[in-house]
């Protein structure tokens, strides 16, 4: 959930496995009144389980996570989400979409790395006071939660462990 400091608009994301869909829920009442559902994006599950890095083992991932976030100077709202789509849904990678009109519109889903050969999930996104955004992610290559400033959404690299395993860099 994420509160419009302005207007005091609440946001709501949630997924529907069934439609492979991200929808949007907005409130202009404190939560006494809803609109109606706006999709916000679709993603690619997965063709298989994940494995721990360097293992067999096979790891239970919520392949239908998605969160929003707002920017206070602006209102452009950000949605991270875990999305096979870069993959073909070989592995799960991490989708950023973005709204400059309070979620009715929504730019195209692009990658929140720029090496989609690095599984990642478990997206967490926020907007700083500066308007500058942050980007969690778990990072599969390395087994770690890793963290990122987004000058524009699409612009994360991987982990410096990842960047030097394999040659990724910002873009």
């Amino acid at each position: 959930m994420a509160i419009d400091p302005v207007s005091g608009h609440l946001f709501v994301v949630y997924t529907s496995g069934a439609h492979r869909a991200i929808w949007l829920l907005v409130s202009p009442d404190a939560g006494e009144s809803w609109s109606a559902p706006t999709q916000v994006a679709t993603f690619t599950p997965l063709k298989s389980p994940p494995r721990f890095p360097g293992s067999n083992v096979v790891l239970r991932v919520g392949e239908d996570v998605a969160r929003v976030a707002i920017d206070p100077h602006t209102g452009r709202l950000f949605v991270a989400f875990a999305d096979g789509r870069f993959s073909r849904g070989d592995h799960l990678q991490i989708g950023i979409t973005a709204s400059s009109d309070g979620g009715r519109t929504w730019s195209p889903v692009v990658a929140g790395l720029s090496d989609t050969t690095v599984a990642a999930w478990q997206p967490s996104t926020t907007v700083l006071a500066d308007g500058s955004r942050l980007f969690v992610l778990h990072c599969r290559c390395c087994g770690r939660r890793i963290g990122r400033y987004l000058p524009d959404i699409g612009t994360s690299s991987p982990c410096s462990t990842c960047e030097r395993r394999h040659g990724a860099r910002a873009t």
